[in-house]
């Protein structure tokens, strides 16, 4: 959990929901309404597959999501 909350802290909690997946939407609206870090982080905890993939963190630098170009540009390969 303090992994977590170290990368929500640094790229906004939002950044790590994974909106589009099926386990998101299979949470309970009433769990899913009015989040904020705190909620989200607990959230994670409970449904696991809700945070968005793969996490990328070397060199002090964090990406999120899948994205070849990112990744190139945060972490300064050549594709």
């Amino acid at each position: 959990m303090a992994k977590l909350k170290a990368w929500a802290a640094a790229l906004g909690w939002e950044k790590l929901v994974n909106t589009r997946g099926p386990t998101f939407r299979k949470i309970p609206e009433a769990d899913r309404e009015n989040l904020n870090a705190a909620r989200a982080i607990k959230l994670f905890g409970a449904y696991s597959s809700a945070i968005k993939r793969p996490i990328i963190e070397t060199d002090g630098k964090l990406a999120v999501g899948f994205d070849l170009d990112h990744y190139a540009q945060a972490f300064g390969k050549k594709r």
